[in-house]
């Protein structure tokens, strides 16, 4: 009977470290990494929480703000828009997870972004009354989906 090589041994081990490496590639592991993916510029001084991974596409957070004046320049920065000005003719806001926890009675004081690249997409819901803006960025599965996107406009990000 014969045993495998030491190489051969070796050479599995490194075949196992590049498929893990490749299933990893690309995955953010903190607001750097959001923010490269997203476009979205912070004002000096904000808290970034630790980015949660709860499933497989999603990575969620929250960004504190220091000042009213920090509101303002991260609405101006990122282009967020009021979140009553995507209400539809029923009366209700049709997109987004983060916004349909938004009471309807805060839809004019609440700002909203929803946007995306050809592989991920995005929300940032921003209410001023807390200075705290909740963020979820969707990215492709590790098959290499990408992520579906019923927020922005057009459906599925790179699909438009």
């Amino acid at each position: 009977m014969t045993h495998p090589s030491r190489g051969c041994l070796i050479a599995l081990a490194l075949l196992g470290a590049v498929v893990l490496a490749w299933f990893w590639s690309g995955r953010p592991t903190g607001w750097k990494e959001m923010a490269r993916m997203t476009g979205v510029k912070v004002p000096a001084g904000a808290v970034m929480s630790a980015v949660e991974h709860p499933t497989e596409v999603a990575y969620l957070g929250t960004i504190d703000l220091k000042s009213d004046a920090d509101v303002q320049e991260f609405i101006r920065l990122n282009g967020l828009t009021r979140m009553i000005e995507h209400v539809q003719d029923d009366g209700w806001l049709h997109r987004g997870r983060l916004a349909y926890e938004v009471p309807k009675e805060r839809y004019a004081d609440t700002w909203v972004l929803w946007a995306h690249s050809e592989y991920n997409a995005w929300e940032f819901v921003l209410d001023p009354s807390t200075r705290r803006v909740r963020y979820e960025v969707l990215v492709p599965d590790y098959a290499g989906d990408l992520p579906f996107d019923d927020r922005a406009e057009g459906g599925t990000p790179g699909k438009d």
